[in-house]
C-alpha cells in the first residue's frame, strides 16, 4: 500500500508507521479513509469563491466525519 506523503514526508514516519496510522484512522473516520488533497482543495476553492459570501464566522470541519466521533 502506498504511503501518504504528509505522514512520511512532513511527519517523518517510516512507511510501516504511516500504514499503522492510516489503519488506526480507518477505524475512527466514518468514511474509513483519509481525505484526498483534491477533496480538501475543492472545499478551499469553494469557500474562497463568491458563492460562499454568506458563510461567516463558522468553523467547518472537512474531515470525513472524524469530528462526529
Amino acid at each position: 500500500m502506498a504511503h501518504h506523503p504528509s505522514l512520511t514526508g512532513m511527519m517523518g514516519l517510516s512507511t510501516e508507521q504511516a500504514e499503522a496510522v492510516k489503519q488506526e484512522e480507518r477505524g475512527k473516520i466514518p468514511l474509513a479513509r483519509r481525505g484526498d488533497p483534491d477533496e480538501i482543495a475543492d472545499w478551499i476553492v469553494h469557500f474562497a469563491s463568491p458563492a460562499s459570501r454568506w458563510v461567516m464566522g463558522q468553523v467547518l470541519a472537512v474531515d470525513g466525519g472524524l469530528g462526529l466521533i
